[in-house]
């Protein structure tokens, strides 16, 4: 199975899951030791669960401003820091357009994805 890190952590820590490998290239922080699947004989394979704070387009450019500075500031509390680690959770700081740019890239790859595998969208 895959899951967010912080997800299964504790269980991870309790005895009842094993970490064979983690799905993004650099590794992972809350399961050192443990090798990336690219490592593992999935060449290429690069994928994490993220977390972004997201504004409507047309979000004024001053005010996506002032909420970067803030969550930038928020996330480099090393209390808020070192809370996040002890769940699993690595912080990545991004300006908005490399936040965008790495959404944009998101898409693309798993669009790509799922139309090489052949899934498609289920009616509800």
């Amino acid at each position: 199975m895959f899951d967010a890190a912080p997800a299964i952590k504790p269980r991870v820590q309790g005895g009842r899951l094993n970490v064979f490998g983690v799905a993004n290239k650099s590794g992972s922080q809350a399961f050192s030791g443990v090798k990336p699947l690219a490592e593992l004989g999935v060449p290429g394979f690069d994928a994490t669960a993220w977390i972004a704070l997201l504004a409507p387009a047309g979000t004024p450019d001053d005010i996506v401003r002032v909420l970067n500075e803030a969550m930038q500031k928020i996330l480099q509390d090393p209390q808020l820091k070192s809370k996040l680690a002890a769940i699993g959770n690595e912080v990545f700081i991004a300006s908005p357009q490399d936040s965008q740019a790495f959404i944009e890239k998101e898409i693309k790859f798993w669009d790509e994805a799922a139309e090489a595998s052949g899934v498609k969208p289920s009616k509800l």
